[in-house]
């Protein structure tokens, strides 16, 4: 998905414990993001494949 004001792509977030959520928007306030595989993860399911390796707690 792209942010037509932008031009760039949105983070949608919905985790509102981390530092960088913007409740309100329900949006991602870094302008990049990294996601890394959870460690002995194999299932094929994203819930418990990845993690955003840039959350950070309020």
């Amino acid at each position: 998905m792209q942010n037509k004001a932008t031009g760039h792509q949105c983070i949608n977030c919905h985790v509102s414990s981390c530092a960088y959520n913007d409740r309100q928007a329900c949006a991602c306030t870094l302008s990049a993001i990294d996601i890394k595989p959870c460690m002995n993860c194999g299932d094929g399911r994203a819930e418990s494949e990845t993690n955003c390796a840039s959350y950070k707690s309020k």
